[in-house]
């Protein structure tokens, strides 16, 4: 234990060489005056407790060189250095020594060059996603690999290796291209997870993917597919995740997806479909998330029978070509936690039935012809965190009703007809959203995967947003981490300036609004962005808007500005 405790002080000297300003929690106990380093932060040993069996460094924000000597930790299994800045042209041979070594992961660095994975004989697990890293060879070399991911890699060229004993694969956001051999598939097939979205293959998906029995998630979003979707798909019936979307396919939707007693997820967004939603997809009553956005639909939402879904927890239709009135029968959707009616022709009023689903999570009605007034009934959506109906022709005046939902800290009423003043009961809105927010940290990413993304980059208003803080994108998907936002500094006096930040937004520019801001806006303790611009409110901002933890403030073309100016003496 000797010789590994020296190799980690060596590695911390190396971290703090780069990282000189690094947080001291981030090496919590990394002492050198304790003889037992397996209860150093980031650090796990075997049962006898006599050497490192696994490193986790992983988010930390490391910069510099990769350390040359993990060889040193004889017995080392699991190195995690992940989400760092963790940079440099070569990797180090020293990692070929770690013979012992049975997950590498590298992930989400600015690692370029070759990686001779040449002695790494046990290795099972390989990450090296997000990277500029080439590997060559690897198959021959890594014969118990069973799970690998080179995504973000800049990889090209046509797919030209059996993969028999991998049980996940995934190569996203590369530049490989050309048709899928059907050989690619055998019938030795072990895969359960295949990763193939956002690269150049062409033409039809070859049958033989019914080899894969076990199956778990299929992902092949983002590519230029055409042609039918195989029915033999319909045979992997483990398969819970189908993504098929932002390809050619035609409109003919195979019936064997409806024997598919697994699938949870589906998404078949932006193949141009047109016309009227297929009748296929509301027989689907397995499926909990669907997605079906960028299709050019003009109707079929009744015919179809995608509304009469009761296990539907997520349903995405924006950016088609639907018209008419929402429709009411929505409002059945019990088990609704997602609805994204965005960037149609929807006209009308909200239904005010849309306030009994009480499960709702996020609601998007932007970017349509809608009427009439906000219902009063949306105060029973305690769960709602999204409420986005901004560029609309919506009237009268924010309900006060809105402050009943505690749990909403991102709401869009931008650009719309709304007039009055802000009743002071609405500054409730958001005030609560800590149970919420647990939940979403308990469950995850939802399941919509991309389109929840897609999502994300229209309802954050600016790349400089406080949310923006809180949210990785890569690529196509994106990670909110929820337990930053639950661990905020609180109370405000005790935090940085980047800690004051609150994670929500209000967005009211381009309405009617008058009046002054009552006092009671220092209620919304979770705001960090506060756009009132372009309406007609008056009076002197109140005081307490001092309280809040704002990075951006636009009152803007209102006479808020005016007076403040010239009571300030500017």
């Amino acid at each position: 234990m000797g010789s590994d405790k020296q190799v980690l002080l060596k590695l911390k000297a190396h971290i703090l060489l780069w990282n000189p300003v690094m947080n001291e929690n981030t090496l919590t106990g990394w002492n050198s005056n304790d003889e037992f380093p397996c209860n150093w932060t980031g650090i796990s040993c075997n049962t006898r407790g006599n050497h490192v069996t696994a490193v986790d460094l992983s988010n930390k924000n490391i910069q510099g060189l990769l350390f040359r000597n993990f060889s040193g930790l004889p017995e080392l299994e699991h190195l995690n250095l992940s989400t760092n800045g963790i940079h440099g042209t070569t990797i180090p041979d020293d990692l070929s020594k770690c013979r012992n070594l049975r997950a590498l992961d590298l992930s989400k660095n600015i690692i370029e060059g070759e990686f001779n994975l040449t002695g790494l004989d046990n290795l099972e697990l390989l990450d090296l996603s997000s990277n500029r890293i080439q590997v060559d060879d690897l198959f021959n070399l890594c014969r118990n690999l069973h799970s690998l991911d080179l995504g973000g890699n800049n990889f090209s060229g046509n797919l030209s290796v059996q993969l028999d004993r991998l049980l996940e694969f995934s190569v996203p956001m590369n530049n490989l291209g050309g048709e899928i051999p059907s050989w690619f598939f055998s019938e030795n097939c072990s895969l359960r997870r295949l990763d193939l979205s956002d690269n150049f293959f062409i033409r039809q998906i070859p049958k033989e993917i019914s080899n894969c029995k076990d199956l778990v998630s299929l992902n092949l979003y983002g590519n230029k597919f055409s042609g039918e979707i195989p029915p033999a798909v319909g045979s992997l019936s483990s398969l819970q995740l189908l993504l098929l979307g932002e390809n050619s396919f035609s409109r003919d939707v195979p019936e064997s997806l409806v024997q598919m007693s697994n699938l949870s997820l589906l998404d078949l967004s932006r193949n141009g479909f047109g016309g009227d939603v297929q009748e296929i997809f509301g027989q689907l009553h397995q499926v909990k998330s669907l997605v079906l956005s960028g299709n050019s639909y003009t109707g079929g939402l009744l015919s179809s029978g995608i509304l009469e879904l009761q296990n539907i927890s997520e349903l995405d239709l924006s950016d088609n070509d639907f018209f008419g009135p929402l429709p009411v029968e929505i409002s059945q959707m019990s088990n609704l936690k997602m609805l994204v009616l965005a960037d149609n022709q929807f006209t009308g009023s909200i239904p005010h039935g849309y306030g009994n689903l009480s499960r709702l999570q996020a609601l998007d009605l932007s970017i349509n012809n809608l009427s009439g007034s906000i219902p009063s009934s949306f105060r029973k959506l305690r769960s709602i965190s999204w409420l986005m109906l901004a560029n609309n022709s919506l009237t009268g005046e924010i309900p006060a009703e809105l402050g009943n939902c505690s749990s909403l800290l991102w709401l869009n009423l931008a650009n719309n007809q709304l007039s009055g003043a802000i009743p002071p009961e609405f500054f409730n809105v958001g005030s609560n959203a800590t149970a919420q927010l647990i939940l979403l940290n308990q469950v995850g990413q939802t399941a919509s995967g991309f389109s929840q993304c897609t999502n994300l980059r229209r309802w954050i208003p600016t790349t400089d947003s406080p949310l923006s803080s809180f949210t990785r994108f890569a690529g196509r998907k994106c990670e909110i981490k929820w337990d930053f936002l639950l661990n905020r500094c609180l109370p405000l006096s005790l935090c940085t300036p980047q800690e004051k930040r609150g994670p929500g937004y209000l967005q009211l520019r381009g309405n009617k609004l008058s009046g002054g801001l009552p006092p009671e806006i220092s209620k919304m303790q979770n705001l960090g962005m506060l756009y009132l611009d372009d309406n007609g409110f008056h009076g002197q901002l109140p005081p307490q808007i001092g309280s809040l933890p704002l990075s951006a403030l636009d009152v803007s073309k209102t006479c808020f500005l005016v007076r403040y100016l010239k009571k300030s003496g500017r």
